[in-house]
């Protein structure tokens, strides 16, 4: 099976060099133009998967580019690229298609999360509501960090979701983290919130502690228990809150 094929379009040549060898070395095929004109002249010709495209170009900019993709019905996802994230001409580009950006010079961690997102492609003409549960996630996620932001909160993101999805989607929301957004979650689940640098128990709508995962466990080791998992403190945390409640 061939790699998905991202078609890199940047009228500076060092930023579409540098972008070109970071995202040929994730593994993904390329291809790259020079101007907007290039950048529809390679849609047409098909077998893009993705394009990742300079916002600022001469004659036909970015955003002609994604207006023009969108009066053709083009299906291709579009990540686009800026050097600084100003967010009325990010929304704009919102507004024309686009379902993410990065800033340039954009690492290599950023661009695998922008391209993994954009693996939505197939489902553009799906309603929301036909989506797997996955999907659906994913798609959420995208949309939550498109104008970003500082802070983003999400609701039991993997509810009614496989493991394997589940993981997956962690490694999305790690992937925003390194993005230096704080993120919020809650969950039901004890093992995910693992992942977290700080933990705050809520029962019955009360937050009876709030720490790092290892110091929550470490409030109930005991030689019975000398390796509780994050489930056994919030059971043991509850307790010790419902003794100090009766006393």
């Amino acid at each position: 099976m061939s790699s998905p094929c991202v078609l890199i379009v940047d009228d500076d040549e060092a930023s579409l060099c540098q972008m070109s060898e970071t995202v040929e070395g994730l593994g993904f095929a390329i291809r790259t133009a020079t101007s907007g004109q290039g950048a529809l002249d390679c849609l047409r010709g098909g077998n893009v998967d993705v394009l990742l495209l300079d916002l600022v170009m001469p004659d036909i900019d970015g955003l002609a580019v994604l207006e023009a993709m969108a009066r053709a019905g083009a299906s291709v996802p579009a990540i686009v690229a800026v050097a600084r994230p100003d967010p009325a001409l990010l929304a704009s580009a919102a507004n024309a298609g686009a379902m993410d950006f990065v800033e340039k010079p954009a690492t290599a961690e950023r661009l695998r999360f922008a391209i993994d997102m954009a693996g939505l492609t197939g489902q553009e003409d799906s309603l929301v509501a036909t989506l797997a549960g996955g999907w659906k996630q994913r798609l959420a996620l995208g949309a939550a960090i498109l104008h970003n932001p500082q802070i983003l909160f999400l609701d039991e993101p993997t509810s009614g979701v496989d493991p394997l999805t589940r993981r997956e989607f962690w490694g999305f929301i790690n992937a925003v983290v390194a993005r230096g957004v704080t993120v919020m979650v809650t969950t039901h689940f004890m093992d995910e919130a693992e992942y977290c640098d700080r933990v705050a128990l809520i029962y019955r709508g009360q937050v009876i502690a709030l720490d790092t995962p290892e110091a929550l466990q470490a409030r109930v080791k005991t030689a019975e228990l000398p390796n509780p998992t994050l489930e056994d403190a919030f059971i043991g945390l509850i307790e010790v809150h419902d003794r100090a409640r009766a006393a």
